[in-house]
């Protein structure tokens, strides 16, 4: 459960905490981004992806998709670089509905089997030196992976 993945290029919007619904996810934004013609000529090439990243008081939701290349063309998406990084990683089957489910139940549940796997996590992922966790999903594959940053590798 435990690796080292390659430096990845997320290009997406980032939407505040404040934005959550009632269900406490961010199915509303997803949709949103999924009706924006520019976004989907975008997700042509790339896999959708979900990105949370955490500071000690709140969060920032990020929908988009994800790169193992910086693309020279981002389709007016915001781009944020993770690092080369040591990660706790799980993978099922999943598709699009998995990025929409609620934060409160698939990170928590998430964390639980990192934990179980005896791997050390920050009681409040903000106060980690790398608050990311991300959600990519493979619609050909039908496979969900979700990343816990853990710490930067050399």
């Amino acid at each position: 459960m435990k690796t080292t993945i390659n430096e990845l290029y997320f290009y997406g919007r980032p939407f505040p905490a404040s934005l959550i619904d009632q269900n406490r996810s961010f199915a509303e934004q997803n949709m949103m981004m999924e009706n924006d013609e520019e976004f989907t000529s975008f997700l042509k090439e790339n896999n959708r992806a979900s990105l949370v990243v955490f500071n000690p008081d709140s969060f920032m939701y990020w929908y988009g998709a994800i790169s193992e290349h910086e693309l020279t063309k981002n389709h007016g998406m915001l781009k944020m670089n993770l690092p080369k990084s040591e990660v706790a990683i799980k993978e099922t089957n999943g598709d699009l509905a998995n990025l929409s489910t609620p934060l409160n139940s698939s990170i928590p549940s998430f964390l639980k089997e990192v934990t179980a796997e005896g791997i050390k996590v920050y009681e409040n992922l903000g106060d980690s030196p790398l608050p990311y966790v991300l959600q990519k999903v493979d619609l050909d594959t039908k496979k969900l992976t979700q990343v816990l940053y853990l710490k930067v590798s050399e």
